[in-house]
């Protein structure tokens, strides 16, 4: 029996987590949101809470190196 893999997803600029919660009932694997406003980003954590969620601003330098931790 071959089992698909799910695809992985990282979600930047995840906001509370609607455009990855449609990736999710897509079947998808949510498995990151990254935001820099702390409000979405707790909504995101309890609408995706097997997903890892980061409170991080894109632009600053370094950002990139969080992430890939």
């Amino acid at each position: 029996m071959n089992k698909k893999k799910k695809v992985t997803v990282i979600d930047l600029f995840s906001g509370c987590g609607g455009f990855s919660f449609g990736f999710q009932e897509a079947g998808y694997d949510i498995v990151l949101g990254v935001d820099n406003v702390d409000i979405a980003l707790k909504t995101f954590k309890l609408n995706h809470k097997s997903s890892k969620g980061l409170l991080l601003d894109l632009h600053e330098e370094g950002t990139i190196r969080s992430i890939i931790k």
